[in-house]
């Protein structure tokens, strides 16, 4: 297998990521850190003598400057985990930045993969119709997420914890969050999945999976539900193979139920039970996959400290019916990410960050060199999070539509208003 790592060392890498390479990311991944450091300290003294002005972007981002009102001393910038990234496929996305009252925030979106992104648009404020509030008569609210449903298209729910899609406004943007029509989602029946979409529940609640899977049409906003759903009631995660099969899997959200495994090859017009009829003992509690095709999927289980136990792999290639186990994958611990590529190859990271590859379905495994943490599927590619970006700044990811060059993003940071 040397010439698998040969092919995947710290050299091959640079010269597939494209515009900066490799070398570079690292180099701007300090120098960023370092003018973090020193914005920090010098923060509240810069703030201070601010006036009305532009909406500062910090070190990261590339999006215009959009007038706001003058920022104050006391409010801090926003970090990255404030804020909450969606790609829609390679090129679609939505950075979303939360305000300082409840319901209020911004977003700004690309269309060229993360090159350069729009300035901040300011999105409706949404009532959680289901919280509690102190005050009588007035519905509480929640940070709202929107959601791109079609490169162009956003929807936003009243919450995403209603059983009911009536039982709240919404609200839906078809020019990428510049202007907002607030609509009443309808609940409708669909034969398949249209190409390029993959389902969801719409929480993470027992009564979303009953509801069933669906998705947002982007033309009217409205709900769709598949008329076949997958066997079974404890699926927790959808998963979109390559060949635009459909995997689901789980034991349920708080994983006491028993597990469950279904695969559809016809965008959801039925469905296959493929729950494993082998011996797995950790499935129940631990259960994960990962697909390459309809045919060819990977179980495995999620990390666990308080389990001493090697790492332990199973591999199907003939669409769920058997599966057995990769003995080559018992040699890793601390698994946190396992992903397949375009290629077929299997991925393997760990939580030291040492990276593993397999071009035999599990069967040998070579060490690796990626600025790819782990990665997961969309539409059309994968999206990665990088291995060399320091804890305080991990906002940068990667999009890719094959698993072997990636593309790297920097998400605008914004001082906040």
């Amino acid at each position: 297998m040397s010439d698998v790592n040969d092919y995947y060392d710290r050299t091959a890498v640079a010269a597939r990521v494209t515009a900066p390479p490799f070398a570079e990311l690292v180099d701007r991944s300090q120098h960023r850190a370092r003018r973090a450091r020193k914005a920090r300290l010098a923060g509240v003294a810069v703030l201070s003598l601010l006036t009305a002005g532009p909406l500062l972007a910090l070190p990261g981002g590339s999006a215009p400057n959009t007038p706001v009102a003058a920022p104050s001393p006391s409010v801090r910038a926003w970090s990255s985990f404030d804020i909450m990234i969606e790609f829609y496929d390679t090129h679609f996305g939505v950075a979303q930045y939360p305000g300082e009252s409840c319901g209020e925030g911004w977003l700004s979106v690309t269309q060229d993969g993360g090159k350069t992104w729009s300035e901040l648009r300011a999105h409706p404020k949404i009532p959680d119709l289901s919280a509690r509030t102190a005050t009588p008569g007035e519905p509480a609210c929640m940070r709202p997420a929107a959601m791109l449903t079609a490169p162009d298209t956003l929807v936003m729910a009243a919450t995403m914890r209603q059983s009911q899609l009536a039982g709240g406004p919404a609200y839906i943007s078809h020019d990428r969050g510049r202007n907002w029509r607030e609509y009443q989602p309808q609940v409708r029946v669909a034969d398949s999945v249209p190409a390029g979409v993959i389902p969801r529940w719409r929480c993470d609640e027992q009564r979303c999976k009953e509801e069933g899977l669906g998705w947002y049409d982007p033309v009217t906003g409205d709900w769709m539900v598949l008329k076949n759903q997958p066997p079974g009631a404890n699926y927790i995660s959808v998963t979109g193979a390559f060949d635009d099969s459909i995997w689901v899997d789980g034991s349920g959200p708080d994983g006491s139920g028993q597990f469950q495994l279904a695969v559809s090859h016809d965008r959801g017009r039925t469905w296959l039970d493929r729950t494993p009829k082998e011996d797995i003992d950790w499935l129940a509690r631990a259960g994960s996959l990962t697909a390459f095709d309809g045919s060819t999927a990977y179980l495995y289980p999620m990390m666990d400290t308080t389990q001493p136990d090697p790492f332990s792999l199973y591999r199907t290639t003939d669409g769920g019916k058997t599966w057995l186990p990769a003995p080559a994958a018992q040699e890793f611990k601390d698994v946190v990410f396992v992903w397949t590529n375009r290629q077929g190859a299997l991925n393997i990271a760990d939580l030291t960050h040492h990276q593993h590859l397999s071009m035999d379905g599990g069967n040998t495994f070579a060490d690796i060199t990626s600025p790819v943490w782990g990665a997961t599927h969309i539409t059309g590619g994968l999206q990665g999070w990088p291995i060399d970006v320091a804890a305080a700044d991990p906002v940068d990811m990667y999009l890719s539509d094959d698993g072997v060059t990636w593309q790297p993003v920097e998400i605008p940071y914004y001082q906040r208003s």
